[in-house]
């Protein structure tokens, strides 16, 4: 089983970047936690990861950080909405309308263009209204397309004067776009469609706004930025080097969001699926109290 994803927020103000971890003396803990599951599984190509929120809640640590004293509400998951789709098959004939719904493929040739953007609107409005209720998001994916959607729904939440940095913590940048992409799987464009450098034309009503530029994002453990869709790569952080990471980002004081993807239960036995959602679990308790 794969465990291959994690992404801090944080916000600040536009003119400080926020994560110098090294001069924190303090661990700041984010008593209000609002919990989002995410089973989304259509920006790639494997089956199974769709159940990593339940595998995850499964572990207990809900309840856990309520017995450490943190206020935690499940939110429960933002489910797809199918009603509008017209096929699974269809094409898009190009440009953005879709024309083809939104199963249909993008104007560069991606994969479930339509469908994959418009859960992700859905999933944003859900992660803004969390942290509208003074709440730090966790959203439990799921595929890593899920950040278009999150990350777009933080930038939604902030004030005019704050801006969301990234900590984007994998083996891969996923920033191609359809025309960069090998496979045309969309969970190698998930930062790459806020990237302000990148422009991407012809989105259905506008969505994702670039909300980020090459400044505001930093990458941890990147070590092959192009490959074929959800490969492990060998060399990855141990979990107490992810644990880690994520202290000294809760050390700052402003971690607001976080993403745990690509959990897939599928793809091991009993004894696989237990320490894999070990893992998750503990990597959970560093970045909201202290493991």
């Amino acid at each position: 089983m794969l465990l291959r994803k994690v992404v801090c927020r944080v916000w600040t103000p536009a003119s400080q970047w926020v994560p110098q971890c090294r001069k924190a003396t303090t661990i700041v803990t984010h008593a209000r936690i609002g919990v989002l599951g995410a089973p989304f599984e259509k920006g790639q190509k494997h089956a199974g990861v769709a159940q990593g929120p339940s595998a995850l809640r499964k572990t207990g640590f809900l309840s856990a950080l309520t017995e450490r004293g943190l206020d935690v509400l499940d939110y429960g998951d933002v489910r797809e909405d199918l009603s509008t789709s017209t096929s699974s098959t269809t094409s898009s004939s190009g440009g953005g309308g879709g024309g083809g719904g939104q199963y249909s493929t993008g104007p560069e040739g991606e994969k479930d263009f339509y469908r994959v953007l418009e859960y992700n609107k859905k999933l944003a409005v859900a992660v803004a209204d969390v942290l509208r209720d003074d709440r730090l998001c966790v959203t439990l994916g799921g595929d890593h397309t899920i950040a278009i959607g999150t990350i777009a729904g933080h930038a939604a939440s902030l004030a005019p004067h704050q801006k969301v940095s990234v900590l984007w913590v994998d083996a891969h940048a996923d920033i191609n776009t359809g025309a960069s992409s090998h496979t045309s799987h969309m969970h190698g464009m998930a930062a790459g469609f806020h990237m302000a450098e990148l422009q991407h034309s012809n989105l259905p009503c506008g969505f994702p706004q670039s909300s980020l530029n090459v400044a505001q994002i930093a990458y941890i453990g990147l070590r092959d930025v192009d490959v074929a869709e959800a490969m492990a790569v060998m060399g990855g952080l141990t979990v107490r080097e992810g644990c880690v990471a994520l202290e000294a980002a809760r050390a700052t004081g402003h971690l607001r969001a976080l993403d745990l993807v690509e959990v897939n239960p599928s793809l091991a036995d009993t004894r696989g699926v237990a320490t894999t959602t070990l893992a998750a679990r503990t990597l959970l308790y560093a970045a909201l109290s202290g493991h």
